[in-house]
């Protein structure tokens, strides 16, 4: 085999002396093997492998725009003027800020009459008791009294409510994306004023088919690539998974999150998001096209002894160019890597490095 291999390698190879050595060695072969030819044949040459046992990965990629974590746009909750707005956008503000505020004449005004109605409902109540509880009185004029008393009440209870609607708070940290309205522009109940976003964590929601998603695990790490940002490549995990599929198309959402500090992700970017959806070990990992497709099985073609074995094998559903064999090989078994399309189980083959 060694004068083959330097034959082959030589740049001046001598075609009759190498296909008498090849007819020769054929001779052997076919000696071992007379149940499957009669009279010998010439030796195909071939490249292999051995079997090694390795870890093998399977993935899913999935397109979808990043979003900011938290958005929210906040809207009037009272009629009136616009008395103070000095936010613009692209500023930073902080949780709590004060971002607007209504004229709260109206809204004070009422205060006041509610506060004064209560009051004078609860003096009223509180002298229909007394009288109550020695009997002068129905039960009916105290029903009234208690009644009239409790409607104050609520209505006091309003009206400190629409006083405070006049002030508009930041409720979580972060960056102005849009404004609504200005200062001294008049608004009512239910107008934006301000959109607030916050982008120190992005979330990406990405659809996923049914046969994939019950591979997927709160906290699972996805690798996700956004092209438009130089070397972007980023860590994320995933924080929910769907329990509804979508109706039309039949896929659950799943929500991911990402560490954004330095606000380099913006929401509205395309990313592409790789989810792991099965691991296996001890598998043994070769090309997809070393695999033999037949009608009912799948087979790779191995050496032992220079003679060809189609081996019966289970695989895996492929990854890019790669598969796994799950079972029908074993450690060390020669594989054919070079020149399988050429031969057939059974034929005698050579082999060189």
């Amino acid at each position: 085999m060694k004068i083959i291999k330097t034959l082959v390698r030589s740049r001046h190879i001598y075609l009759p002396l190498l296909l008498i050595m090849l007819t020769m060695l054929s001779f052997g072969c076919n000696n071992k093997n007379k149940d499957k030819a009669e009279k010998p044949v010439q030796e195909k040459i071939v490249k292999v492998f051995p079997a090694k046992q390795g870890h093998f990965i399977q993935t899913r990629d999935v397109s979808a725009e990043t979003q900011a974590s938290k958005d929210i746009t906040l809207s009037a909750e009272t009629n009136g003027k616009v008395e103070w707005m000095k936010i613009s956008v692209g500023d930073t503000i902080q949780q709590g800020q004060l971002i607007a505020k209504i004229d709260e004449q109206m809204a004070k005004a009422q205060l006041d009459v509610a506060s004064a109605n209560y009051n004078f409902a609860l003096s009223n109540y509180e002298r229909q008791k007394q009288i109550y509880d020695k009997k002068i009185i129905s039960d009916q004029q105290f029903d009234a009294a208690r009644t009239q008393m409790e409607t104050a009440k609520a209505g006091l209870k309003l009206s400190q409510i629409q006083m405070k609607n006049t002030s508009i708070y930041a409720p979580f940290g972060g960056i102005v994306a849009a404004t609504f309205v200005n200062e001294n522009e008049l608004t009512n109940i239910g107008r934006p004023v301000v959109r607030i976003v916050n982008l120190d964590t992005i979330k990406i929601v990405v659809p996923v088919v049914e046969k994939d998603i019950t591979n997927l695990h709160i906290n699972d790490k996805t690798a996700i690539e956004i092209t438009s940002i130089k070397n972007g490549q980023y860590n994320g995990s995933i924080n929910k998974i769907g329990s509804v599929a979508d109706p039309s198309s039949k896929t659950f959402p799943v929500e991911i999150l990402v560490r954004n500090p330095d606000h380099t992700i913006k929401a509205g970017m395309l990313s592409t998001i790789k989810f792991t959806i099965n691991r296996y070990n001890n598998v043994f990992v070769v090309p997809q096209d070393l695999i033999v497709e037949g009608e009912n099985s799948k087979g790779i073609m191995t050496v032992s002894n220079n003679v060809v074995f189609l081996k019966k094998v289970e695989v895996t559903l492929p990854e890019k160019d790669k598969i796994a064999i799950l079972s029908g090989i074993s450690e060390g078994d020669k594989i054919i890597h070079v020149g399988h399309k050429s031969v057939s189980d059974g034929d005698c083959v050579a082999i060189i490095q």
